[in-house]
């Protein structure tokens, strides 16, 4: 199955989201940034470039948290086959076509 230009590129842009906002988040921590948070905690504060990189207008802050923390888990499995975290929670959250109403799982 081949995929759509759209995809692709949505993909593309949420991994390049997503890796500057990893980014940014572990430069803040190490520069004695106080949060009282997780990364999601942080990216949230992002929303609205979230929506646009994942083409939804109505994910919440709650959703976005909720699946950030989900991919976070990836992370174990990522560095044991030498993938960059960032690829996987991507894969993962583009996977989901509709975000909005994830909390009611």
């Amino acid at each position: 199955m081949i995929e759509s230009h759209t995809s692709v590129q949505k993909y593309s842009r949420l991994e390049k989201l997503l890796a500057e906002t990893d980014e940014a988040y572990n430069n803040y921590v190490r520069g004695g940034g106080t949060l009282n948070g997780d990364f999601a905690d942080f990216a949230i504060q992002s929303i609205n470039c979230f929506q646009r990189a994942l083409r939804n207008p109505y994910l919440t802050e709650d959703d976005l948290a909720w699946a950030l923390r989900k991919c976070d888990r990836l992370k174990p499995a990522a560095e044991q086959v030498g993938v960059p975290w960032v690829i996987l929670a991507a894969a993962c959250l583009s996977g989901k076509n509709h975000l909005s109403g994830i909390n009611d799982r």
